[in-house]
């Protein structure tokens, strides 16, 4: 820290290094603290940690690590006994859309892992009801139901707290009162390749006279397939430009992520929503799926409206949040209480050898102050730091 006492609106600064040539991952926080709050939060540690014996988890629960994000599963049945070897498709509808696939197990068990799903997403879980048309899809339960075996230890607090917790309510309700100049924001997120990468040809369909079928933009304006009709069913092949062939099978065909497995359905999809057209003219593997290239179809609101299909929340994972810090360099917040009790919260940091510096300002609070940083290093050695500030 540049120095151990600090006056109220002033800047700080921490730098941040480790001995060890092995990067590492740290949260920082800095907030104030007081002998009671202290004593308080050592007094109800282990508040919401009850501990759960084997006996009440179901011997039939799956619950597999989730090292890379949450873990999306279900089993595929038809007439009840499960479906071995089908493929089980994952769409999120958007702009910037999700897809997956997957394969059932010999116990027709399937597992989607959903960590670039974004918070609070609508998604669709198929499989194709061409092949199989009366499977039915069961989803696991996330995680445990019943609350019951929690019995968390009651929180006490005698009259001597009372001074610190008004103390505390009012900075609260002051921070609350400017809330529209202390908003926190959000990180964009960087622009995600859909999972082809990048497409082979693009058709932009306001480039051209717009018709009002399928058939007709089809047949018109791609020049990367070719469409048939045989008895009042539609065929889609993609032409292979590079060996001058054209491919025997069905191309995967989606809308916003959507697949489509009937051409038919496809075909009476309204032309007015559709923004554009993504082809892959060549064989393309993903995951279990051998596809003879694919056709990826944009609308203008990323939602495939109209597209019929039950869908589903999923939590996903909330977007990156930045947390707001005023800057007093400049007059914008000067005749704005600042009341902060958390000077500075980052809750993952990439740290090496060489110093990364963080710079903050003070609040409005005087007292001391707690720097504590955890976290650990690529090698698995654990880190641990505390130390104490003081703004008068």
């Amino acid at each position: 820290v540049n120095q151990k006492k600090f006056r109220t609106r002033e800047p700080i600064q921490i730098k941040l290094s480790t001995k060890d040539t092995v990067p590492g991952s740290v949260f920082v926080s800095v907030r104030k603290m007081e002998s009671k709050a202290k004593e308080l939060e050592d007094k109800n540690r282990g508040f919401y940690s009850p501990v759960i014996t084997t006996n009440e988890i179901s011997p039939n629960s799956n619950f597999l690590p989730e090292v890379r994000g949450k873990i999306f599963s279900g089993r595929v049945l038809k007439n009840d006994p499960p479906v071995k070897g089908e493929k089980v498709y994952l769409s999120i509808p958007a702009k910037d859309y999700f897809f997956s696939a997957t394969i059932t197990d010999s116990e027709g068990r399937f597992y989607f892992n959903v960590n670039k799903i974004k918070f609070n997403a609508e998604g669709v879980v198929q499989v194709d009801s061409t092949i199989c048309s009366n499977c039915r899809i069961e989803k696991y339960s996330e995680g445990l139901s019943d609350y019951s075996a929690f019995k968390p230890s009651p929180l006490k607090i005698d009259s001597t707290y009372r001074r610190l917790i008004e103390a505390r309510s009012l900075s609260m309700q002051i921070e609350n009162a400017y809330f529209e100049n202390k908003k926190d924001s959000i990180k964009e997120p960087v622009e995600i390749l859909r999972f082809y990468g990048k497409p082979d040809v693009t058709y932009g369909l306001d480039d051209y006279t717009r018709f009002p079928t399928m058939e007709d933009v089809l047949v018109e304006y791609i020049g990367d397939i070719v469409l048939r009709k045989k008895s009042n069913e539609f065929e889609v092949r993609i032409k292979d430009t590079r060996r001058g062939i054209i491919f025997e099978n069905t191309p995967l065909i989606l809308i916003d992520g959507i697949p489509i497995f009937n051409t038919n359905h496809l075909m009476h999809y309204n032309p007015f929503l559709i923004e554009k057209i993504e082809i892959v003219n060549r064989r393309y593997f993903y995951g279990p799926l051998e596809a003879d290239g694919v056709i990826s179809i944009s609308t203008y609101e990323g939602n495939a409206r109209n597209l019929a299909g039950t869908r589903e929340k999923f939590d996903g994972i909330q977007a990156h949040k930045k947390y707001f810090s005023p800057a007093y360099n400049s007059k914008l917040f000067n005749r704005i209480p600042d009341n902060r009790i958390q000077l500075y919260w980052n809750p993952l940091m990439e740290i090496s050898n060489k110093p990364l510096a963080l710079n903050f300002y003070s609040s409005d609070l005087k007292g001391d102050f707690e720097i504590k940083i955890g976290g650990i290093l690529a090698n698995g050695k654990q880190i641990q730091f505390t130390e104490t500030i003081h703004v008068e």
